[in-house]
């Protein structure tokens, strides 16, 4: 999965953006988005799209390797040159490498794009699949993209919403992802952060697509989104932590989705370990009732906990479950206590969106023990 930054240069003191930008590179960032429609759309302390902070990041990010989006309009177009063909033209020149089209493609921006090499981006949150009529107008705008591009020269990208309470569903997300998959056409998603400062809404908490995802981690919103078939993500806030990126990277490049945990004091230290070295995928004659791994059966394990099963507690059996001994299961409702199921800990809050995508087994997943 791939998965990228977006840069806001108005509101990032310098030294802090190149920071920023090469150490997300190090980690195995492939791609930018910076919007340039800021201004006209009324956000406070946002730059003209012709300053030339913008051209500064252009060019940090050709250094480091990384594919550069902005997000045009007609009002933008307009703003930067006479004619679409002069304005794209002039895009190209600076640095960017795709067009992300936020208010309809018209012909001449297509042969714009097409004519200059650059790639275009369909604001995925402007399709609807959900009823006939509607997806036929997807259907006939992805024609018309494809008319002229190649489906590798074509991408998807949801929008972002700063506002709290405005993201998408992840039914959506999801629908429209497999819309476009039909089409060859690759998706990408924005996730927040949970420590960078809000910038665009100062109210608001965190900068994402879908809104049940905006006070998850980035690294476990990025793997719901993968088991929703969307194919990259971008964090959409500025300056995330060290510890966000790196955990990012590494459940983009995994295949393995990590679930994190907190462990009961009393969980012994090589169960912990048998649960979280271990690969788990659900049963494919998936129970009603729970997740279940029997990839651990035969560790040793004594009784301790054996109390009720809330929803998304971690449960390990016992001795006394003879040869499910060892067996993991995770409620997803209220279960009555079991003799033979110890306790052994809960998935996080904020992780627990993920678990109904693991019921299918056909993904696999490792516990984490939350380091905190």
């Amino acid at each position: 999965m791939e998965w990228g930054i977006s840069l806001y240069p108005e509101f990032t003191q310098p030294d802090l953006l190149r920071s920023y930008v090469g150490r997300a590179a190090e980690l195995g960032c492939r791609r930018v988005f910076l919007s340039l429609i800021l201004s006209h759309l009324n956000f406070s302390g946002a730059l003209s799209p012709e300053s030339e902070d913008f051209d500064r990041v252009f060019s940090l990010c050709r250094d480091k390797g990384l594919a550069v989006t902005v997000d045009v309009d007609d009002v933008l177009l307009s703003a930067l040159a006479g004619t679409t063909e002069e304005a794209v033209a002039q895009l190209a020149r600076r640095g960017v490498d795709c067009l992300r089209i936020d208010s309809g493609a018209s012909a001449p921006l297509l042969d714009a794009a097409k004519h200059h090499g650059l790639r275009v981006e369909l604001n995925a949150a402007d399709l609807d699949v959900s009823t006939p009529p509607r997806r036929q107008a997807g259907e006939a705008l992805v024609r018309e993209l494809l008319s002229r591009f190649q489906p590798q020269e074509v991408q998807g990208c949801f929008n972002f919403y700063p506002r709290t309470g405005t993201g998408l569903s992840l039914g959506r997300v999801e629908a429209v992802a497999e819309f476009l998959h039909g089409c060859g056409i690759q998706t990408a998603a924005f996730v927040s952060s949970l420590s960078a400062e809000p910038v665009l809404h100062a109210p608001g908490r965190g900068v994402c697509t879908v809104e049940v995802l905006r006070d998850t981690p980035p690294e476990t919103a990025a793997a719901v989104l993968r088991c929703c078939g969307v194919d990259a993500v971008l964090i959409g806030d500025v300056s995330a932590t060290q510890e966000e990126l790196t955990a990012l990277s590494a459940a983009c490049a995994g295949e393995v989705l990590s679930l994190p945990v907190v462990f009961h004091r009393d969980c012994p230290e090589h169960v912990r370990y048998a649960l979280t070295h271990t690969a788990f995928a659900n049963r494919s004659d998936a129970p009603e009732f729970v997740l279940r791994g029997t990839e651990t059966r035969g560790t040793p394990v004594q009784p301790f906990r054996t109390g009720p099963r809330p929803p998304f507690c971690v449960t390990v059996d016992n001795c006394r479950s003879a040869q499910y001994m060892g067996e993991l299961q995770i409620p997803l409702e209220p279960l009555p206590p079991c003799r033979e199921a110890n306790v052994a800990g809960w998935v996080l809050p904020d992780a627990q969106v993920l678990v109904p995508f693991l019921r299918d087994g056909s993904r696999r997943f490792r516990l984490t023990e939350y380091p905190g």
